[in-house]
């Protein structure tokens, strides 16, 4: 367990559960959480890459946001998803690394505030 700890994943390193991150070597948990949320489907990791799309209509020349009621079979599919992606995400983090996010509403707002904390900006990365 000690050689866990020195590369940033104390947990997880199975398919049922995520890598978990404590603030350490960011590079190598990202590389692992890759793997991990692939193994929970490609549905999964489509949403954390591309965030989750909620499904809208037209009325009137006006699109506006579905009610879960009026959501088909696909929408339905693609919304039970959005929880999943962001326990993924949550329940891969240490306490202390937790807080950084725990205020983000979607996947897509956590993983990219925790790529801009732990590796920076494009701006950042060019220089």
């Amino acid at each position: 367990m000690a050689y866990l700890n020195t590369i940033g994943c104390g947990e997880g390193l199975s398919s049922s559960r995520p890598p978990l991150y404590d603030g350490t070597n960011f590079g190598t948990w990202k590389m692992r959480f890759h793997i991990y949320a692939r193994t929970q489907g490609i549905r999964v990791w489509m949403a954390k890459e591309d965030g989750v799309v909620i499904p809208t209509k037209t009325v009137d020349d006006i699109i506006i946001e579905k009610k879960v009621s009026e959501y088909i079979a696909i929408n339905k599919e693609r919304m039970n998803i959005v929880p999943k992606v962001k326990m993924v995400l949550t329940s891969a983090r240490a306490e202390k690394e937790y807080k950084r996010v725990n205020n983000c509403k979607s996947a897509q707002e956590i993983w990219d505030k925790l790529v801009v904390t732990y590796e920076g900006t494009m701006d950042i990365k060019d220089s």
